[in-house]
């Protein structure tokens, strides 16, 4: 399966190439800038994923802009995470690609935060949930042969 770059990628933000290049001051304003987009996105994050904890095992991660959630629909994420990136144009990694035995037996996937366009991303992801699963958070029936 390869996996490329979507439009919509949940993925950490990149920093500017020239960072080191900043004065002092630009640079920590920067830094602030991106810690209010990170906090931003955390309290979007929280709220998405208490309308879709019959789907979802959300913990926000204790540092960094990725976290691990879990699928909890009984779906192998990887073909979850495929019909996510065909479907809605929205890049998830499942924790397959990682290699942790762990993490890909509990169904988990990265998500990144740091990015401005987060909100429009979960915007993205959620109008595909809302198809995906109508009922309370089992698959409609064409996507029951996936788990």
């Amino acid at each position: 399966m390869a996996w490329q770059r979507s439009q919509a990628a949940l993925s950490v933000h990149g920093s500017p190439a020239s960072t080191s290049s900043l004065p002092a001051r630009r640079w920590d304003d920067t830094l602030q800038r991106q810690l209010a987009t990170i906090r931003a996105n955390l309290a979007v994050l929280d709220a998405f994923f208490a309308r879709w904890r019959h789907v979802f095992a959300w913990s926000p991660p204790r540092a960094g802009t990725v976290a691990f959630p879990r699928l909890l629909t009984g779906e192998d994420v990887a073909a979850w995470c495929e019909a996510l990136v065909t479907e809605a144009g929205v890049l998830l990694m499942p924790a397959t690609v990682y290699g942790d035995e762990r993490s890909s037996a509990e169904g988990r996937f990265r998500l990144g935060f740091g990015r401005r366009d987060l909100p429009e991303c979960l915007a993205q992801l959620e109008a595909w949930l809302q198809q995906r699963y109508p009922a309370g958070g089992q698959p409609t029936a064409g996507q029951q042969d996936q788990r």
